[in-house]
């Protein structure tokens, strides 16, 4: 999901006009030859100058992917595409989809389930056996579960940006800052 992550920063950071995507999903992301991920839908885009926020009054994305801000008050930021990219990334690790997703024990979301696991340190429960060497991968897996919980968190200043999203997932030594 590298060039993913790498399109993402150049085109919140490094863009002179940085855009929000606002839909991003497993749906809109392609596989090329390479199995390189590949950005499709920009119909939801929208642009922005920076350390802006949008608010042009129409809510558009999928549920589950779309950050509470953006939903409940039509604000969307660079953070918002974080959000959508911190649920695909706990989707990955669990194997299962925020749309759609139902817990047999309790009606809850899957990121609520993540948070739940999470604080009752049990997030290894969680994880999509299907996922190789698993117990080989432990501290990557919780790691990677840690930095899916910071891009979901509901206030969107306590998000990491892409570039640092990049830098923890590609770095053991890099500090996470816990989720709160």
């Amino acid at each position: 999901m590298e060039s993913l992550e790498v399109f993402s920063i150049y085109v919140h950071e490094d863009s002179q006009v940085p855009v929000i995507y606002r839909d991003l999903k497993p749906n809109n992301i392609l596989l090329g030859e390479q199995m390189d991920p590949k950005i499709s839908n920009f119909r939801t885009a929208c642009l922005i100058h920076a350390d802006q926020t949008s608010r042009d009054g129409r809510v558009v994305g999928t549920y589950g992917y779309m950050p509470i801000e953006y939903v409940k008050h039509g604000h969307s930021s660079i953070k918002s595409d974080v959000f959508s990219y911190g649920v695909i990334l706990l989707e990955i690790i669990c194997g299962d989809i925020v749309c759609g997703f139902s817990d047999d024990k309790k009606e809850e979301s899957l990121l609520i389930y993540v948070w739940r696991k999470w604080c009752d340190g049990t997030t290894l429960d969680m994880v999509d056996e299907v996922l190789p060497n698993i117990n080989n991968h432990v501290k990557q897996i919780k790691r990677c579960i840690e930095i899916g919980l910071l891009c979901v968190q509901e206030d969107p200043r306590q998000r990491p940006n892409m570039s640092t999203v990049v830098l923890m997932l590609n770095s053991d030594t890099i500090d996470i800052r816990g989720v709160h």
